[in-house]
């Protein structure tokens, strides 16, 4: 797919990122059109929007934010093919501008809340897009340029980095579905090459067929002979073959359909341990019963996956969600949607283990300065405050601000402070158990 490529090329040499949008009377018109968004009777003209950010991207300022509005309202003039593009505007600026661009780069709030306002937005509208099997090569790239953006946030902002992850799946079930009935258009096409191929074949090995007809002159044919009984009873004996056959047929249908019932009930349960039991058990269902139950099970992993590093339970249960998604690629291998989950919950581990890192690596430097200070004082305080320090006072810190300043930002990043420490304590347990079982089977 060609991109256009306005966002790339520099305002001017001397400033390549041209100035600060905000004094632009274009951008304060912008502004006013997305602010028509929350109101009952307000209607935002997306055309107006379009021109107006494209013209500052290319010729007045690099600005993050006009990137955004610039991609909504594509999406909303141009449909699929105009949102790709504008998301790909967007990559250039994240990998050509970004310590340059608008808003200043130590402006990260504002910048957050630009990207954040494009997956909400973007979002709603990709979910009233009518997709055609000849989009698949735009989706396949919408969602190549979704994860790319993704990267560059993770690399700026690390765990805090907003995701496009609800564009990213819309973009991959719509994916899903194209390739659903590429299949089925396929086993049509061999179905009917088949029924041709054996029609031909019949037609050319059936035989001649020469009827002689020799008419019997005066002979009377003899009357045959009537057997109502017989006939009676071979009507009986059909009769009773077709009704077994009824019920067996309809005895397996059931069963199927109970099956199908009890899986799902049991996907809508939402509890990892009891996901993992159905992907585990599926491998020896009939594809047609694996076919039917991918898209409840990739739904109720994606809501599972959702909002991650602010759930305790979830992540104890780390391991077991991978566990799942594993499962899910051996089911569902063509399954661009699995990958995404996988690829997420993997960026997640890896991301919990280097935030342990880098909170034991900042105690340890606190823990150091304490205990010299306990060095030259004999205090019996210093000696408290040197033994606390050793578990309690990297989280308790965060959580006593947290009451002081009353903001929810803060009680979010305690649990994700609590996430870290469950994820090594959840580690430590399974090497235990490991060890132990080694014991066992030595002895």
């Amino acid at each position: 797919m060609y991109f256009s490529d306005f966002a790339r090329r520099p305002i001017n040499e001397q400033t390549p990122c041209g100035v600060n949008p905000n004094n632009l009377e274009d951008f304060e018109e912008i502004k006013r059109q997305i602010n028509n968004i929350n109101k009952v009777t307000g209607r935002v003209s997306w055309k107006k929007v379009q021109q107006l950010s494209k013209g500052i991207l290319r010729s007045k300022s690099k600005d993050l934010r006009c990137g955004c509005y610039y991609a909504v309202a594509s999406a909303h003039n141009d449909g699929l093919s105009g949102f790709v593009d504008a998301l790909n505007a967007i990559l250039d600026l994240c990998v050509v501008y970004w310590s340059s661009s608008y808003p200043e780069v130590t402006k990260s709030s504002a910048r957050i809340g630009a990207f954040e306002w494009l997956a909400e937005h973007g979002e709603k509208r990709v979910k009233q897009f009518n997709i055609n099997l000849e989009d698949k090569a735009v989706l396949e790239a919408g969602h190549r340029v979704c994860l790319r953006i993704e990267e560059e946030l993770r690399l700026y902002f690390g765990h805090k980095a907003p995701s496009l992850g609800g564009i990213r799946r819309m973009f991959s079930q719509f994916i899903d579905e194209i390739k659903d009935i590429e299949d089925k258009k396929e086993q049509e096409k061999k179905k009917s090459q088949q029924q041709t191929e054996k029609a031909q074949a019949k037609n050319n090995s059936a035989p001649g067929i020469t009827v002689k007809i020799n008419p019997l002159a005066n002979q009377t044919l003899p009357e045959p002979e009537t057997k109502p009984e017989s006939n009676r009873s071979a009507v009986w004996t059909i009769a009773v073959v077709v009704g077994v056959f009824i019920f067996a047929l309809s005895a397996f249908y059931l069963k199927k359909e109970q099956l199908l019932t009890e899986y799902k009930q049991k996907i809508a349960s939402n509890n990892i341990s009891v996901l993992l039991q159905v992907t585990q058990g599926l491998s020896a269902e009939k594809q047609n019963t694996i076919e039917q139950l991918k898209q409840p099970l990739i739904s109720a992993i994606d809501k599972a996956v959702f909002d991650l590093d602010r759930s305790p339970e979830k992540v104890s249960q780390l391991s077991k969600l991978i566990e799942i998604t594993d499962n899910l690629a051996n089911l569902y291998s063509d399954s661009s949607s699995v990958q995404v989950l996988s690829t997420e919950l993997n960026r997640f581990e890896s991301q919990m283990e280097q935030d342990f890192k880098d909170i034991s690596n900042r105690f340890s430097r606190a823990r150091t300065a304490i205990a010299n200070l306990k060095l030259g004082d004999n205090n019996n305080n210093t000696k408290l405050a040197y033994q606390y320090s050793n578990s309690l006072f990297p989280l308790l810190g965060r959580i006593e601000y947290a009451e002081k300043t009353n903001d929810p930002t803060e009680l979010d990043r305690s649990l994700v402070l609590i996430n870290v420490y469950l994820h090594k304590i959840a580690q430590l347990k399974t090497i235990q158990t490991q060890t132990s079982l080694d014991k066992v089977v030595a002895e």
